[in-house]
């Protein structure tokens, strides 16, 4: 049986896997490190926006179904009315686990790919630390875009040992570099979010928190905070702009945890009310930031890495996107396309008529588009095909894209 095997347990690799799985393909998923689901341990979010829809139109859509599962609280956003989901982080990996097991995926965890084998342009094998080779006949690269050890200590402030555990289990390796095509250069950005335990906050705020219809509460921050500079703490030059807290509120979110977006040392977030005794469940602020480096893998519509003949980039290795869905949707058609050309199947690309198809085709030409916009500015254009707010959210308009391109359970026909 043909083999597909994808590395990175991430969202963006899970939701590979799975896809993958739908198709007479023996799937195997490397992990570096002792758990699967990657950077989705602190997000807790999913937002009510067309790609999901048109994930399970598409007869995809699993991993979705993982973060759906573990719901916590929903709201409405510009009218939708299953909006954005919160969910509970502290159950994703048994989760994971089960979807793996469900679908017949065989998951290798510790598992770290440090090189391939190659003969011409196509990938053989992906060798382990240990000097194991997995061969396959098609490969996805879902590894993510976070930077090594050495990134954090030059642009960062050295490693907190953040959710990558990098120190732990090894840095990421970019498959596709190893295969001879480079990664395409970006400025590298920092992971901004945090989770602090709920019970560290006041016990008012404590309350407010886990009370709030939707999942989300909004707190002010007093003027004298948010105008203080603390460049002397921050010794970033090439982020000063993080050197002065410019937000008037504070977003939390219920997943279990209180998530934030404080990027400031604690001893400041210890000024904020409520935040007095306030501890970090993942040191992503104060003393360490991890590096999210931009720098995908060159690939083209069908995300096939450009100058290799199988092996697809997923997730964020398939374009600088700054969320869960947009690694999930990009696994889920790097999956697809690897279970294809495994059998030796027509590639396929996604039309511009679709959300997901608009966006890797906006993404992969570098103009990277705005994934959500402002909320004061419900009717901004992306960039052209109206796709407005309204547009990703319209379900029947949606549904309507994926039945006029015959693409209504795509991803679940059987190839062979």
């Amino acid at each position: 049986m043909e083999r597909v095997v994808v590395i990175g347990g991430g969202p963006g690799g899970c939701a590979a896997a799975l896809v993958a799985a739908k198709q007479p393909v023996e799937v195997v998923l490397l992990e570096r490190a002792d758990t699967l689901s990657g950077l989705s341990t602190w997000c807790g979010q999913m937002m009510g926006w067309g790609p999901r829809q048109e994930a399970k139109l598409m007869g995809g859509g699993d991993n979705y179904g993982v973060w759906e599962s573990l719901e916590m609280d929903r709201k409405s956003d510009f009218g939708v009315p299953d909006g954005n989901i919160t969910w509970d982080v502290t159950k994703i990996e048994d989760a994971s686990q089960r979807a793996m097991a469900e679908a017949g995926v065989k998951v290798m965890l510790r598992a770290r790919a440090v090189d391939v084998v190659m003969t011409g342009s196509k990938v053989e094998a992906v060798v382990l630390a240990d000097g194991t080779k997995i061969t396959g006949d098609a490969f996805v690269d879902a590894t993510g875009s976070c930077g090594s050890i050495e990134m954090c200590q030059q642009y960062g402030q050295g490693c907190g040992l953040c959710v990558l555990k990098c120190p732990m289990y090894g840095d990421r390796v970019s498959i596709t570099a190893k295969a001879g095509v480079p990664d395409v250069p970006g400025q590298p950005g920092y992971i901004h979010s945090n989770l602090i335990d709920l019970q560290s906050l006041s016990p008012q705020l404590r309350r407010q928190v886990e009370e709030t219809s939707g999942g989300y509460c909004y707190l002010p921050v007093p003027e004298e905070l948010y105008r203080v500079d603390m460049t002397e703490d921050w010794p970033r030059p090439e982020t000063a702009f993080m050197t002065r807290w410019h937000h008037e509120e504070i977003e939390i979110i219920n997943v279990h945890f209180a998530k934030t977006h404080l990027v400031m040392p604690l001893k400041y977030i210890h000024r904020i009310p409520g935040f007095e005794d306030a501890w970090m469940i993942t040191p992503q602020v104060s003393t360490g930031e991890p590096i999210s480096s931009k720098q995908p893998a060159p690939h083209d519509n069908t995300l096939l890495v450009k100058g290799l003949d199988n092996i697809f980039a997923g997730g964020l290795r398939a374009g600088a996107y700054s969320s869960g869905q947009p690694a999930m949707f990009t696994g889920e058609l790097a999956g697809h396309n690897a279970a294809r050309k495994s059998l030796g199947r027509e590639l396929l690309e996604l039309p511009l008529t679709t959300i997901q198809g608009f966006f890797i085709a906006k993404v992969n030409k570098s103009k990277t588009p705005t994934e959500w916009p402002p909320h004061q500015k419900p009717d901004v254009v992306f960039e052209q095909n109206g796709f407005t707010v309204r547009r990703v959210t319209d379900y029947q308009r949606i549904k309507e894209s994926i039945v006029d391109a015959g693409l209504v359970d795509v991803y679940q026909r059987k190839l062979a």
